[in-house]
């Protein structure tokens, strides 16, 4: 279990962990995501190839993972922040965790992807996510770039 420090003055610390199927099933109701089994949320959890934590004070107040099948396809899933500390940089700094994870460990010709919920994807185009071409779902970046280094802090 990894440590990510804190900025200066910000007391949520980012843990490579997995939340347990409570911690992940509050963030979803919070957020209004469709219910889900804790049979399914474990599975889920047990096949992730990255997942953090955000933690303030013992209290998980977000998570995110990469899933997919560790050699061509990647994908940024469940970045969750609760609700009382949005605005706080938590999100960002969990995205950057996961893209700097990705560019240390997703080879050359990776496609990194991610589902972008309504309204969020003007948070992940500030890191160079872009929509597909075509009207195909999602949106995806260039591992090229992350592993040169570019887009793994968002644009202002």
């Amino acid at each position: 279990m990894r440590k990510h420090n804190a900025a200066a003055g910000d007391e949520v610390t980012l843990i490579e962990n997995l939340p347990t199927a409570d911690q992940y099933l509050h963030l979803r109701a919070q957020n209004h995501w469709r219910p889900v089994s804790t049979a399914e949320v474990e599975t889920a959890m047990a096949n992730s190839l990255f997942s953090l934590l955000a933690v303030h004070q013992n209290r998980i107040v977000g998570c995110a993972r990469i899933v997919g099948d560790g050699g061509l396809y990647f994908y940024v899933q469940d970045l969750i922040v609760d609700e009382d500390y949005r605005g706080k940089n938590i999100g960002t700094r969990m995205l950057q965790a996961l893209l700097e994870w990705l560019a240390k460990n997703a080879g050359s010709n990776a496609f990194v992807g991610l589902m972008a919920a309504d309204g969020t994807e003007g948070f992940y185009s500030r890191f160079g996510f872009e929509r597909r071409p075509g009207n195909r779902p999602g949106m995806s970046i260039s591992i090229a770039s992350l592993q040169e280094g570019r887009n793994i802090s968002p644009s202002m």
